[in-house]
């Protein structure tokens, strides 16, 4: 009878061992939920340790969990460099996306539309109180109209409160989700300080809209001299077999240079940054005694890529395809001309700069790199608003695209940023020359706000005024203030707070150093 029993239990044992084998074979990632965030979690790893600009203050891949969700493996302490706010040291750019799906939005962010676009930028805004203290009441404040859309279409403009969005109101709780509800329209409760009343507006969402970044130009007439006027409200070039956007912007300046334009306003105010490209053909139009062998930007790395370059001569064509962007003549594409860039620097006398803190990246990156010249000249680069953001670092695309269990893409900080002199100390942003809130009439006097291109619009009028030689009183801050912004729809935008290499740059570059690392 024992042996009976054993027996039962040894062929139990057996068909329970097949059992987990055949499970084993039918599903041989029983977690595979677990086990991606392994993989993914190490590829996080190995790639920000290959390229990441803080790679030395990264902890070794031993001290962390590697099967934590990759989000959270990404952000914490160890991974990036904590940024500090008072020393401006640190990382606060790098992120994560969770999606393939995106990679044709965001790896090669100038080309494709946005899925839908409710037609306008807008700043969430909070009501003060009299003694300044924030009240419970929030709007969101148009600060510019999408062309070709139908917020354009039904009179939505720049100034408009929008104080409720489909009968609801807006709160700290939902100012960020009420215009991003999936919805195919949204009718909007606004107050309209021209019209002194409240309107209400029905606004249908633009499906697959592509925004030009090339909003406005104009020329003004000031004391006998030509001013050229351009709102410019992201490095963006377009679908990669045209640039039609770039062309566009060359195309413009080439007639401003022609109707003898002597000084430019540029309003870069809502320009968050783009493509490091698109800045370098702008610099190239507008810097003066443009030469092709002088450099536009220089750029640095992690201390391991850095101590490799370093070894290398300046002629190098590898160290100068990775560190450094020269002045260039024309747009070309597969060695044909799209378009010659004028060599309008020449005749400027000064470039203005209009500014807010929704000034960054390649917008920055532009200011920095020309102010040198410039100055060589005896010309300046006069920045006219508010601080900007203080981001003098840019990123590549780190994804795989032939990995099914990985779909992640990473937008890691990977350069940095100089002059030709080598100065990037603008972390913290830079201070504007004169200093005034675009804001002013609405915030003080509850008057609507000019419309861009408008030169009774603070900061263009300002602009036109030091043209004049006029000085323009600096206002620092609005004494009463009627409310006080808390965040934007343009912090949201595809491309803000980017300064990065096209994609098939950034790949060229990371395959030859795989290569010369394999040699």
């Amino acid at each position: 009878m024992k042996v009976k029993l054993a027996f039962l239990l040894l062929l139990l044992s057996f068909l329970n061992a097949c059992k987990d084998t055949k499970d084993d074979n039918d599903n041989p990632n029983p977690n595979p939920e677990k086990s991606d965030n392994k993989y993914v979690n190490g590829w996080i790893y190995d790639e920000l340790s290959e390229y990441y600009l803080w790679n030395d203050k990264m902890s070794s891949k031993q001290s962390f969990n590697l099967d934590m969700d990759p989000y959270d493996f990404f952000d914490q302490d160890g991974i990036l460099y904590k940024y500090n706010a008072v020393t401006k040291e640190g990382d606060r750019f790098s992120y994560i996306e969770g999606t393939h799906a995106n990679i044709p939005k965001s790896a090669t962010a100038e080309t494709n539309p946005v899925t839908s676009d409710i037609g306008f930028e807008y700043m969430y805004i909070q009501y003060v109180n009299q003694s300044g203290n924030p009240t419970g009441e929030w709007a969101y404040l148009v600060v510019y109209v999408k062309k070709d859309t139908d917020a354009e279409k039904q009179g939505v403009k720049r100034g408009h409160l929008i104080k409720q969005v489909n009968d609801t109101k807006i709160t700290n709780d939902n100012r960020f989700s009420l215009l991003y509800q999936n919805l195919s329209s949204y009718k909007l409760s606004i107050d309209d300080y021209e019209l002194s009343k409240t309107v209400e507006k029905t606004v249908n969402v633009t499906y697959n809209y592509t925004e030009n970044p090339i909003y406005l130009d104009k020329i003004f007439t000031v004391n006998g001299q030509k001013a050229g006027y351009i709102v410019y409200n992201s490095f963006k070039a377009g679908p990669e077999a045209t640039l039609p956007y770039d062309v566009e912007l060359m195309n413009i300046l080439t007639r401003f240079k022609s109707e003898g334009v002597e000084n430019l306003i540029l309003d870069l105010r809502y320009n968050g940054g783009g493509l490091v490209r698109s800045a370098q053909f702008l610099a190239s139009a507008l810097v003066p005694a443009r030469n092709t062998n002088n450099k536009f930007e220089i750029k640095t790395y992690n201390p391991d890529i850095q101590k490799w370059l370093n070894t290398l001569p300046d002629n190098n064509s590898t160290k100068k395809s990775w560190m450094y962007d020269y002045f260039v003549d024309n747009i070309t594409k597969d060695n044909a001309v799209l378009v010659s860039i004028p060599k309008f620097g020449d005749q400027l006398k000064n470039l203005y700069v209009l500014c807010t803190a929704h000034t960054a990246s390649a917008s920055e990156m532009t200011v920095n790199t020309l102010r040198p010249y410039m100055k060589e000249k005896g010309k300046s680069v006069i920045l006219i608003g508010k601080q900007t953001t203080g981001k003098n670092v840019g990123s590549w695309p780190i994804y795989e695209d032939d990995k099914a269990n990985n779909t992640y893409v990473m937008w890691p900080i990977i350069f940095k940023t100089h002059n030709k002199d080598m100065e990037s100390n603008y972390a913290a942003g830079f201070s504007p020359d004169i200093e005034l809130n675009e804001l002013s009439p609405l915030l003080s006097e509850g008057k609507p706000l000019k419309n861009l291109g408008d030169e009774n619009e603070v900061l263009l009028s300002a602009a036109l005024s030091a043209i004049r030689g006029e000085t323009k009183s600096e206002v620092k801050s609005v004494a009463s203030p009627l409310f006080i912004e808390q965040g934007s729809s343009l912090d949201r935008k595809q491309g803000s707070y980017k300064m990065y290499e096209s994609e098939s740059k950034s790949k060229a570059l990371k395959n030859e150093l795989k290569s010369l690392k394999n040699k």
